[in-house]
């Protein structure tokens, strides 16, 4: 038998103990601490899971969602009238821009007195169309909603299930 037949052979051994042997410590990480079988293995494994960073309970799988919440905005026009806006219903999970803008829509919510009067003055520029008179900052807040919501034909940011808090009023530079 020729040396390369060794030699492959002892690679394809190699290889699958190794997808045996990490397959068997991603089976071990997750496992519950009370497991007594659990324990004795993560002796064993510890070094290598903590050498790649998959010593955890894996728990982002199924993580405890929260209620949802959306950035929206107010413009008051000049003769005292109130134009909403939703920015977050004309964005595309598709769009490679949408999970910056989502960032931005709750950096503006979580610190409005940082960024309230940028953004303010931006949309006051943005809508100059509507001679606007203040811009309100406003965080929409998904209250409680359950499946049979869902199967009557309701979504969880429907104005039924929302409440709204005004972050902030910022006034307009004519």
């Amino acid at each position: 038998m020729p040396a390369d037949w060794w030699q492959t052979r002892l690679l394809y051994m190699a290889m699958s103990a190794f997808v045996a042997w990490h397959s068997a410590a991603l089976l071990v990480a997750p496992a519950p601490a009370t497991s007594a079988i659990a324990q004795s293995l993560r002796a064993v494994f510890d070094p290598y899971l903590t050498m790649l960073g998959l010593d955890n309970q894996w728990s982002f799988y199924a993580p405890n969602i929260g209620w949802g919440r959306q950035f929206r905005y107010a413009v008051e026009d000049a003769e005292g009238r109130r134009h909403n806006f939703a920015p977050a219903e004309h964005l595309s999970w598709y769009h490679p821009g949408y999970w910056w803008f989502r960032a931005w829509h709750d950096a503006i919510m979580t610190t409005p007195d940082l960024y309230g009067a940028q953004v303010a003055a931006q949309l006051c520029r943005d809508h100059a169309s509507l001679k606007p008179v203040s811009v309100s900052l406003i965080r929409a807040q998904q209250g409680e909603f359950w499946p049979e919501d869902h199967l009557a034909g309701h979504r969880p940011m429907d104005p039924d299930f929302l409440s709204e808090e005004i972050l902030s009023t910022v006034k307009c530079k004519s």
